[in-house]
């Protein structure tokens, strides 16, 4: 471990099952990387983030002390990019570890946008708010995330509404192709269904801007993993029939992303 850090709450991380919501970790190793810029222990200059993923392991509820997130750096991303290995946890007296997200982010340049899936057919508009912008005036990860989960609510409540029952996210990948600016018009977040499973499924998400030559192209995109979750219980559950049904006519096949791939100059 090269870096610790510990992270404050706020009531205001909370999701609708009392939960940290699965974008606000992002905040949390945003912070962290902060801190260890600050400490020296990640050079300022590793570039901003490409590639983030999270995986869920255990719900985290709201609390007056601060979270832990340890860190580590090493080199060895596809294109020698900077990787930093991250943990959101709590340590107790006795040893007895309580892992809550474990993530691995690649920082390195920019890539340049790709061109959008014409496969994903579920699209709503959704403008960025000046509360989005960081402080180079663009959306960073951490909005992007945001952007991308509300596009991907209002499908899902779209095709469901209010009969739905419960998900929980456990696992999700975010690639950055750009950072989207502040704008009068909105941009389109376009979703689709990769696998679905007896408890689980997948959902791919784009933020689509058309202000290019050519084609639309993608500025970020997800893969999100969301479970069937039962509030009373607090297990998963089986999908019922009528959800998968539901599903089904937004599903499409994902061969190793490659359609998402393709970049909007040679």
């Amino acid at each position: 471990m090269d870096h610790r850090y510990a992270c404050p709450l706020r009531w205001g991380d909370m999701d609708a099952l009392a939960h940290v919501n699965n974008v606000t970790y992002a905040d949390y190793l945003r912070e962290a990387r902060h801190a260890m810029e600050r400490d020296g222990v990640l050079d300022p200059g590793a570039g901003t983030v490409k590639v983030l993923e999270l995986e869920y392991r255990a719900p985290l509820v709201f609390r007056s002390t601060p979270v832990t997130v340890e860190s580590t750096v090493t080199a060895g991303g596809a294109a020698g990019e900077t990787v930093v290995e991250q943990s959101i946890l709590d340590r107790a007296d006795d040893g007895a570890v309580t892992e809550y997200v474990r993530a691995r982010t690649e920082l390195g340049p920019s890539p340049s946008p790709v061109v959008a899936d014409e496969r994903l057919r579920f699209r709503v508009p959704v403008a960025l708010r000046i509360a989005d912008l960081g402080a180079e005036g663009a959306a960073d990860e951490v909005a992007m995330l945001d952007l991308l989960q509300e596009g991907r609510v209002q499908m899902l409540f779209g095709l469901s509404g209010k009969e739905s029952g419960h998900r929980v996210v456990a696992r999700s990948t975010l690639w950055m192709y750009g950072a989207p600016r502040y704008r009068a018009t909105p941009y389109e977040v376009r979703s689709g269904v990769g696998r679905i499973g007896r408890s689980s499924f997948e959902l791919v998400s784009q933020l689509v801007s058309s202000e290019h030559e050519g084609a639309p192209v993608v500025l970020g995109r997800t893969s999100v993993v969301l479970v069937g979750f039962d509030r009373a219980t607090q297990r998963s559950r089986p999908y019922t029939e009528r959800e998968r049904a539901l599903l089904e006519p937004h599903r499409i096949d994902l061969v190793d992303d490659a359609p998402t791939d393709t970049p909007t100059h040679p």
